[in-house]
């Protein structure tokens, strides 16, 4: 029952993976010539870093953060939804030592 949401799992990282080189903010995170120079992270004892310094993370969180994982959310929420109404839910109700079996 879990296999299609899989492949679309799969085929939205795919899509990440594809574009991660088309990605605007990457591209400029990762550009050392346009030298954009950050504010020190903490107070005192640290230096003023360079963006660039950032692209392995700007690159990775755009694999998983991306515009088709919007899609993937939704399919998802959906598919739990109608995979939900296709199979029996039992919940349990604990009052003391006695439980009882609600569904």
């Amino acid at each position: 029952l879990l296999i299609p949401a899989s492949i679309v799992g799969i085929i939205v990282f795919g899509y990440g993976v594809a574009t991660v080189d088309t990605n605007i903010p990457s591209l400029e995170m990762c550009d050392e010539r346009l030298n954009f120079t950050m504010c020190p992270l903490c107070d005192g004892a640290c230096d003023y870093w360079h963006l660039s310094t950032a692209c392995g993370t700007a690159r990775a969180s755009h694999l998983f953060d991306n515009p088709a994982t919007v899609f993937f959310a939704i399919f998802m929420s959906l598919w739990g939804k109608v995979s939900g109404l296709h199979e029996s839910v039992y919940v349990f109700v604990y009052k003391g030592d006695e439980r009882r079996q609600v569904g």
